[in-house]
Parts: C-alpha cells; structure tokens; sequence
C-alpha cells in the first residue's frame, strides 16, 4: 500500500513539468477537459468492481467453485453491457462536446479524435473490471497495490517516451492505451492463478442475482458520488461567494492534508481482506478483536499526520505554491482534524461492506450533503475559510455514527463493543488536535526563513515543532502499542461466535 502511494504521488509530480515542458497551455486545457467529461462516464461503473468481490467472497471462501462461476458470469455480462452502454453514451455526447466545449480548439479533428478514442477505452476496459475485489476475496491484496505501482511507472514511462518522440497531446492517449493494455495482462495473470479456476456458468444469469448485485453496488456507488459531491463544497461556495482567488488558498493548504489522509485510510484497508474472510467464516470473536486493535492502529496514524500537519503545513503550502495561499493556522487546525475524522469514518463502515449490506447509507449520505452545504454557506458568512475548514473536518462524522451504529448491528454485535474504544480514542485524538492547534495560534514563535526553489520558504517556529512534534511522538507510541497488540492476536483453537 505504501509502495503504490509512493508511486502514485511521485508519477504524478514528475508528469506535471513534463507535460507543460512538450504541450500547450491550449493542449494541457482540452486534455483535462476530455478527462473530466469521460470520467463522468466512470459513475455508470456504479459499484461494481467492489461489489464483485463482496458477492464472491462467500463462495470463493468455502471454495465452491459452481457458485464462484455463476457470480463471475453474471458480472462479466453486466459489465459487458455496461461497457456497451458507455460507448454509446459517450459517442452520443460527441456533437455536444465539439459544439460547447471543444469549439475554440485550434485543431478540431485531433480533439474529435482524443475525445471518441478516450470514450471508446472507458467502455472496452469496462469487462475487465472487478479484479480488486476478487483479489481482496482471496487474500491477495497484496497483489492489488503491486499492481497499481507497475501501472502507474508504466503510464509514466509511456507518456515520456511518446512526448520526446514528438507525439504532443498523443502522448497523453498512448499513455491511457499502454494502462488499459497492463492492467488487462496483470488481469488476467492474477486471476488466472486463482483456486479453484474461474469460468463460464450460465445458470447465474438469474434475477434474483442481479438484484443482489445491484442493491449493494447502488448504495456503494451513491455514497462514492455523494461523498464527492460534499468534498466539494468548500470550492463550489467560495467560488460562488467569495470569488475564485480564494479557491487556490483553500484547495492548496488543504492539499498535503488530503493526500495523507489517502496514506491513513490505506492502514485500515489493507487488513479488510483478512476481517471480511473471518467474518463470511463466522469467526467473529476473531473478526471483533482485529477490528479493534486495527481501530487502534488507524487512529493512532491518522494522528501522527494530524502533528506533520500542525508543524510543516505552512511550509508545504510556500513550498508548493507560495505564502499567499496559506490559509492560517485555524484553518491548518481543522483540516489536521480532518486528517483523523476522514480514515477513521471510512473505517467505521468496515463492517458494513464485510457484511455486504450498505443499509440506508444512500440516504445518510444524502443528508449529510444537504446538511454540508448549509452548514458551509453559514460558516463561510460568519467565519471564512476556517468555518469551511471546521465543516470538512466535522462532516466525516455523519457516516462515520452511521457506520457505528448499522455496522455493529449488521455484524451482530453492540456498537459499543465492536467500535467503542476506536470512538473514544478518536475523539481523544481530535481533542489534543485542537488544545494543540489553539496553543500554536496563541503562542507564535520566531521563525526562519530560507531561499529555495527560486522562492521564500518559513520553516516551522519553535512552538510548531514543539507542539506538531509532539503529538507525533504521542502517536508513535500509540501506534507501536497497537501493533504490538495486532501482533499478539492469532487465532488458535475453536473459534468462539459469541457477540
């Protein structure tokens, strides 16, 4: 896991100076928009690749290989019928894309040619979707972030390459070519080895089925779409009331903090193949007790980060951009806050996909959009950015109860005794976040200022890294306990299933 976000946040950097060194600004514009567009094709995928593997996982796990093929056939052909529908869609949506958005490009067969070529591939590479969750079914996780990491330096490789052959903006297609022709090949490769061997059983073409399917990758799907939707909220209403400077300052300091919040939800992800095999076997005195003591460990990375934050947020953001589009420490508070509240939610619904039902998460979802919004146009009258700020990092916590209460129920246990101690440390964590962010305001220190990158950069003041520093030093122990605990807890003899 730490491998594939190395990769992914390294390849990505690297690719930005390359693309604006060969293309132009007119060219780095089309391309985004043609990614932007296409990818809301991607919302048609309504959850399936995950809710693949959550209907195998019963079947693969008790090895009954007719049941398996039946699962597979049937998400095979829906995705097939997917895949189809997409390209239509999207070949549908040609005249409109050249008519509206694409009019002033200076060269319109090659924007017509990039757009029908990206909508062809997001249809073609849709059958082959639903590795991930397979794999996870099996316990071969391990496989999904390798995967990832030789798909993403390939994708790289690829890019260069064809930008110094003098390809321009076909670099760009080449590249999304070269990915889909990998991760096809490591598809099938990783698949082929699984025991018992996957194959074609047409019987599982049944309704029945297809509700099952459906009804989870539904819910999995809206509450992907709604979540983004809410994430979004700080930049649609600083857009639309405080004008589009602000946006920058907003989306930049909070940038370091949203790509480590990807790091902390990856500890508590990497451990759900191994929590939903014990509890589809009904281990569930097992499932309890590695649940928590995984709590433990998200919480207390989650942490760690949280005091990165407090103590080197303003250099990152000076680093990156400039001292203009810092937002302030408050703002730095809360979106340290967020960096616990974000993992530590998505981990209390765990359960709900290890069980395979989603319950009325739509719904909650739903209602913490409206809530956001609300609560984000209120705030930003009365606070500015750090009102958005303390919105994002507070909105979390709507799925996170809801995680909390239906997944306990949904595994058959009290919500207290499942996820009791990751709740009570998690607001411990968010308590110390705050007493330590209010200190830094209070307290400021002289700080030293270096030449680097061509630009003025602040290092962190004494009371920064006194304080940031600590709570790293606080969750490190933290985390070293929880790991010392995780490693204790083997299953030996019976395994006892009382809630």
């Amino acid at each position: 896991s730490y491998l594939a976000f190395i990769s992914t946040t390294v390849t990505g950097l690297i690719s930005i100076p390359l693309a604006v060194q060969f293309l132009t600004k007119e060219e780095l514009g089309l391309w985004a928009v043609i990614i932007v567009v296409t990818g809301y094709l991607n919302f048609m995928e309504l959850g399936l690749g995950h809710a693949t593997g959550r209907m195998m996982a019963d079947s693969i796990i008790a090895k009954d290989k007719p049941e398996i093929d039946r699962w597979w056939t049937l998400t095979r052909v829906v995705l097939l019928i997917q895949g189809v529908a997409i390209i239509i869609l999207g070949l549908g949506m040609t005249p409109l894309f050249m008519s509206q958005i694409a009019a002033d490009f200076s060269d319109p067969p090659q924007a017509l040619l990039l757009f029908t070529c990206m909508v062809v591939l997001q249809g073609v590479k849709r059958p082959f979707e639903g590795a991930e969750g397979i794999l996870i079914a099996q316990e071969r996780f391990h496989w999904v972030p390798l995967r990832q990491t030789v798909i993403f330096w390939l994708q790289l490789a690829t890019f260069a390459a064809c930008l110094f052959s003098g390809l321009g903006l076909y670099s760009m297609l080449w590249a999304e070519v070269a990915t889909l022709l990998v991760a096809w090949s490591l598809n099938w490769f990783l698949l082929a080895q699984s025991i018992p061997k996957l194959g074609m059983n047409f019987t599982g073409l049944q309704w029945k089925r297809v509700r099952m399917l459906f009804s989870f990758s539904f819910s999995i799907a809206g509450v992907s779409i709604l979540d983004s939707f809410a994430k979004s909220l700080p930049v649609i209403i600083l857009g639309r009331f405080g004008g589009l400077p602000l946006v920058p300052v907003y989306s930049i300091s909070y940038k370091v903090a949203t790509v480590l919040c990807s790091l902390g939800r990856r500890n508590y992800q990497s451990f759900y193949p191994a929590l939903q095999r014990m509890f589809v076997q009904g281990e569930l005195t097992s499932f309890r007790s590695k649940y928590v003591k995984v709590g433990l460990i998200t919480v207390a990375s989650s942490l760690g980060i949280a005091g990165f934050i407090l103590c080197f947020n303003r250099t990152a953001v000076e680093v990156l951009a400039s001292s203009e589009f810092y937002a302030g420490a408050t703002a730095t508070t809360w979106f340290a806050i967020a960096t616990v509240t974000i993992p530590v939610s998505g981990f209390l619904q765990l359960p709900l996909f290890a069980a395979g039902k989603m319950g009325k998460s739509v719904l909650i979802a739903l209602l913490q959009l409206i809530l956001g919004l609300s609560l984000c146009m209120l705030s930003f009258r009365s606070f500015g950015i750090n009102g958005l700020a303390a919105v994002i990092a507070l909105l979390p916590l709507c799925m996170g109860a809801y995680g909390y209460f239906r997944g306990a129920r949904e595994c058959g246990f009290k919500p207290f005794k499942l996820s009791g101690n990751t709740v009570c440390w998690t607001f411990a964590a968010m308590i110390l976040i705050l007493v330590g962010g209010c200190l830094i305001s209070i307290y400021t220190s002289p700080r030293i200022v270096i030449h680097a990158f061509a630009k003025s950069i602040t290092l962190p003041g004494l009371s920064e890294i006194l304080i940031g520093g600590g709570i790293c030093l606080a969750a490190a122990a933290l985390f070293i306990h929880a790991l010392r605990n995780l490693r204790t807890d083997v299953a030996s003899g019976p395994v006892s299933t009382e809630r």
